[in-house]
């Protein structure tokens, strides 16, 4: 998609809300750059390694948390 197709359908209040409601959502949690994740109760506000977002799915899976 272009810039211009990008800013045309950002004009559309409908289109606009829900990456708005995004924004504010990730404002509150203090996520404000990529990559940010939310695992269970833990917020990860940047990168990690594979091996630990992969422990931290594992634990989450087992245990119901990221560190069991």
């Amino acid at each position: 998609m272009s810039r211009e197709e990008l800013e045309k359908l950002y004009e559309d209040k409908a289109s606009r809300k829900p990456i708005q409601d995004a924004y504010r959502l990730a404002d509150a949690l203090n996520l404000n750059g990529t990559p940010g994740y939310v695992l269970g109760d833990e917020i990860i506000p940047g990168y990690i390694s594979q091996e630990a977002f992969e422990s931290k799915i594992s634990n989450l899976r087992s245990c119901g948390s990221t560190n069991c």
